[in-house]
């Protein structure tokens, strides 16, 4: 078990949730290969909402862990190299939350890395975003099951879900999202479009191990 309240994620994904921990909140956040399941290493740059992510939940003083896989060669399978790697990625850094996303090109990669979660670390509570969830939220839901949606821009969106999460708030009092509630998925009200984003802190790379 790597939740710090064993039993307690599924169930409180209720909309008032029980406060989890003291402690500064780990957060894992898993960036799609881009040609997956191709077994060869992606060319294409890491997609940069995941840096953004980082820096903003660093700034907000929560511990982020980076997992980037696409420039790997998956010697047998790019299943079972994601699997191997969110195993030992897991192990290591034993995150509360697990965040994961993209677009609708990346179904594939979010998909399996959702099922391979749930076997690995099943009380780990998962998030869920990008242009894939944003276009078509009510379908992802349904099938892919991530206990939080976020639904448009997630810099303010995520931060605001982690720390409600952290302290045991109302998740209704945070906008743009969607999550479960007595097995039905309930939305909060749309939020609007960060009005500055050169406020933003600049895109954190390091926990993906690449660079600018």
């Amino acid at each position: 078990m790597y939740w710090p309240r064993p039993g307690k994620a599924r169930n409180a994904v209720c909309g008032v949730l029980v406060k989890v921990s003291s402690e500064t909140m780990r957060i894992l956040l898993i960036a799609p290969k881009s040609n997956y399941p191709s077994t060869s290493p992606s060319r294409d740059h890491i997609a940069q909402g995941f840096p953004c992510l980082a820096a903003t939940l660093k700034a907000c003083g929560q511990e982020v862990f980076g997992l980037n896989m696409s420039y790997e060669w998956c010697r047998i399978s790019a299943q079972m190299t994601l699997c191997r790697s969110l195993k030992k990625t897991i192990a290591m850094c034993r995150p509360h939350i697990i965040g994961l996303g993209g677009l609708s090109a990346d179904y594939l990669f979010v998909r399996d890395a959702i099922s391979m979660v749930r076997k690995i670390a099943p009380d780990i509570l998962i998030i869920c975003g990008g242009g894939l969830v944003s276009s078509d939220t009510e379908y992802i839901l349904q099938v892919l099951h991530p206990d939080f949606a976020v639904i448009g821009e997630g810099e303010e969106t995520v931060v605001e879900l982690v720390e409600c999460i952290e302290s045991g708030g109302n998740l209704e009092s945070v906008a743009g999202i969607a999550y479960w509630k007595d097995g039905e998925p309930v939305y909060t009200p749309k939020r609007r479009p960060i009005p500055e984003l050169d406020k933003l802190p600049f895109p954190d790379y390091s926990p993906f191990e690449t660079e600018t």
